[in-house]
């Protein structure tokens, strides 16, 4: 019996020692497959270095008097300025008229040389009567043609005025523009308004446009009087006078009873 009981002893304990020695094993390779792999193995990812911020923008700097745009003018996309647009000043709405009163031998031939000068000078004829003809020349020969008309007769009378329409211009256009925007409004009203209101629209809109109407004339003659100047010239005929010098008879009073006196007589 003590001999079964010393081989199931030993046999307990190889299986013991067989169970610590396969989890030694276990162990060592635990462990051999958590350690870092050796160099050469492959290459450690680069560490790459955090960008510093970019540095704040600057604040816009103002142009220079010099260099910003004047007031009216636009900058193009390439960074050019542009012209402002023409408006409305005091030297562009001056409209000129010239009055002339001259003493001619020949009317009607002096009223036909005022047409021709005025045409001449890309303007046209206005007005003409038995005495006088008023023409239109465009503003700039306005000078150069009164001056030339000034040599048909001798000049009696000369009235030359230059009146300012800047202020009726302005006036007149800030009106039309209000009335064209009133126009407008009314005519969105009435496409939703009921029948009853659609008939006192349609009544004030039709007032609103005569007014437009009636305003945009006023421009037309406004910008008419500044592009043309306008030239009236007032003829007064030359009578012939007959002048009888008998101071040549004097000496020899006879002459006159042979009918000299007729060779003598200056026109003038």
């Amino acid at each position: 019996m003590s001999h079964v009981r010393a081989r199931t002893g030993r046999r307990a304990l190889a299986s013991v020692a067989a169970f610590l020695a396969l989890a030694v094993l276990a162990g060592c390779g635990a462990s051999a497959l958590a350690k870092a792999p050796e160099a050469g193995d492959y290459a450690p990812a680069p560490v790459v270095a955090a960008s510093p911020p970019p540095p704040p923008e600057a604040p816009p700097v103002a142009p220079s008097p010099a260099e910003a745009p004047l007031m009216g003018e636009r900058t193009r996309g390439g960074g050019g300025v542009e012209p402002a647009a023409e408006l409305p000043h005091s030297a562009a709405m001056l409209a000129y008229t010239g009055h002339l009163s001259m003493a001619v031998y020949h009317v009607t031939d002096s009223i036909a040389e005022v047409r021709r000068l005025a045409e001449r000078s890309g303007g046209y004829l206005s007005v003409r009567s038995d005495t006088s003809i008023t023409v239109r020349v465009p503003r700039e020969r306005f000078a150069g043609t009164l001056a030339l008309i000034e040599r048909v007769g001798d000049v009696l009378h000369r009235d030359i005025k230059a009146e300012d329409v800047t202020d009726v211009f302005v006036d007149t256009d800030a009106r039309l523009r209000n009335a064209r925007a009133m126009r407008d409004r009314l005519a969105s009203l009435l496409l939703r308004a009921p029948v009853k209101e659609a008939i006192e629209i349609e009544r004030e809109l039709g007032r609103v446009t005569e007014e437009i109407e009636r305003l945009e004339g006023r421009m037309k003659v406004l910008r008419d009087q500044v592009a043309f100047s306008t030239i009236t010239v007032t003829f007064e005929p030359v009578r012939e006078q007959t002048v009888h010098d008998t101071s040549l008879l004097a000496p020899f009073p006879w002459l006159s009873d042979l009918g000299l006196q007729p060779l003598l007589d200056v026109h003038q």
